[in-house]
């Protein structure tokens, strides 16, 4: 393992600022690590700078982010396109498909997000300024790990680990495992951890299992009525008042971070999200409790712009046509039942909620549901990456998966759809009279004994107080990424 942990490439993510500097400095105790910083924005380089008091940073390099490189390409078109095609060829993906999971560049691959403010990027960048954004990104990279000779690399946007792996650097990033505060280390843009399947497996018949999952996971539980109240009347008043005020600072101080959104679009949001946090949760919205006799799959809206849908499925972002999709091929007396996201409200398109809401067969769900509960209650769920989707694999209950790399979809009682063609061909074995739930239930438990097994408990962190956390788990932190780096799983893909 040391050869891996020699010479480490940290990528600053502001919600761990603390912790992966203490993962950092344990990394270079355990296994005398070279680790190198790196952030994708000048401006926060100081907090770490701080925190180097001790070396255990041996360079720190800012200004590495795709948002920060949008100056006009010098060469000519056909050497920008010639060098973009070399990357896609080793990355294994198309630069388009990275947008989509971009705010600014993909900001037309929002189709149910389009309210999102718009930034200069979005709107000051045409096809040739992407396509060398991301050349130039790449090409920064690629000389850190050419020089640097890296061996590994830690966090960073989704464009990161594709330039790790076209150079054979393993990758890893911190990921919630949407159990408890429980988190995993993750291996690639789409979240990935093989390790999973390969416990569940593995796994014997007659061991302890977890207790049910009865309750949402800790960070949604901490977060989500912190939001909703946020978006009062009141309090959506004095964070207007507050982000003005923290605009007008920032432009007096010459932050970047002034110079990105459109200061009116993000207070207009604000107001639109007021707006729309009433129209669903009024009290013509349905609760779960009218559904008690119905059978129902449940659909549960992601937000958009987000990386939960454009990075983690670049292959299906479309929940309008997802939606209509499942609405077309329900049978005879099965209801949709569609709930927002807290946090995507004010980014719909015009009319997002009366279209849907036309189909005959659809109900609109109160915003204010517990999807843990409305998973527990459905006849199936569809998702595209949601956590309902995970909730729903765990109890039991039928999953529809659109998204090609969700955990659960190896589970027997998930059936992920590649083609919307023959949707209506997997809705019939989930939705029949025959199917088993005792079995799928079963399989839901190993399951989560598999997503513990392969996870460690990030204990009191709650991403707010960014230092709320112990020694314990700075250490399980450390030893985990160590495994998902030493696990057989890993080392027969490294070998095929």
């Amino acid at each position: 393992m040391s050869a891996v942990t020699e010479r480490i490439g940290l990528v600053a993510n502001s919600p761990l600022r603390y912790l992966m500097v203490d993962i950092a400095r344990a990394l270079r105790e355990r296994y005398g690590s070279t680790i190198h910083l790196y952030s994708t924005n000048k401006q926060k380089l100081g907090h770490f700078e701080s925190q180097n008091t001790d070396g255990v940073f041996t360079s720190i390099t800012g200004d590495m982010g795709l948002v920060n490189l949008t100056s006009r390409p010098e060469s000519n078109q056909d050497t920008l396109l010639a060098k973009a095609r070399e990357y896609e060829r080793r990355i294994g993906r198309t630069y388009n498909s990275l947008a989509v999971g971009n705010r600014h560049l993909g900001r037309g691959y929002a189709l149910a997000g389009n309210g999102h403010p718009r930034s200069r990027m979005a709107t000051e960048s045409d096809y040739l300024a992407l396509v060398h954004s991301y050349n130039e990104h790449f090409d920064r990279w690629q000389r850190e790990i050419d020089e640097k000779r890296l061996t590994l690399i830690l966090f960073g946007p989704g464009e990161t680990p594709c330039i790790a792996r076209a150079n054979g650097v393993p990758f890893r990033t911190l990921v919630g495992s949407r159990h408890k505060n429980y988190h995993y280390w993750a291996h690639d843009e789409f979240i990935s951890n093989p390790n999973i399947e390969a416990a569940y497996h593995a796994l014997k018949g007659d061991r302890p299992q977890q207790p049910a999952q009865d309750e949402a996971y800790k960070l949604a539980e901490i977060h989500t009525p912190k939001f909703l109240r946020d978006l009062t009347f009141s309090r959506t008043v004095w964070r207007t008042g507050v982000h003005a005020a923290r605009r007008i600072y920032w432009r007096f101080r010459g932050y970047e971070k002034a110079k990105n959104y459109y200061a009116m679009d993000e207070l207009a949001m604000l107001m639109r999200q007021w707006r729309d946090r009433r129209r669903m949760t009024r009290p013509t919205m349905a609760k779960l409790s009218d559904l008690t006799d119905t059978p129902f799959v449940f659909f549960p809206l992601a937000t958009e712009p987000e990386s939960s849908i454009g990075q983690y499925s670049p292959e299906f972002f479309f929940q309008h046509a997802a939606i209509a999709a499942l609405s077309r091929d329900l049978p005879a007396g099965m209801k949709l039942a569609v709930k927002e996201a807290v946090w995507a409200v004010g980014r719909r398109p015009a009319d997002f909620y009366k279209q849907i809401a036309e189909l005959k067969n659809v109900v609109w769900l109160n915003m204010t549901e517990q999807g843990i509960h409305i998973a527990q209650q459905a006849t199936a769920v569809a998702t595209i990456t949601g956590t309902s989707g995970f909730e729903a694999a765990v109890h039991g209950t039928p999953v529809i998966s659109f998204g090609a790399h969700n955990h659960y979809n190896f589970l027997p009682h998930v059936a992920y759809v590649s083609d919307l063609a023959k949707l209506g061909e997997h809705l019939g074995p989930l939705l029949g009279a025959d199917f088993d739930r005792q079995a799928a239930q079963a399989a839901g438990k190993r399951f989560l004994d598999a997503i513990v097994e392969t996870s460690f408990d990030l204990g009191e962190y709650d991403y707010i107080n960014f230092k709320s956390y112990d020694d314990r788990v700075v250490n399980d932190a450390t030893t985990a990424l160590v495994d998902s780096l030493d696990s057989d799983v890993v080392k027969q893909q490294l070998q095929a």
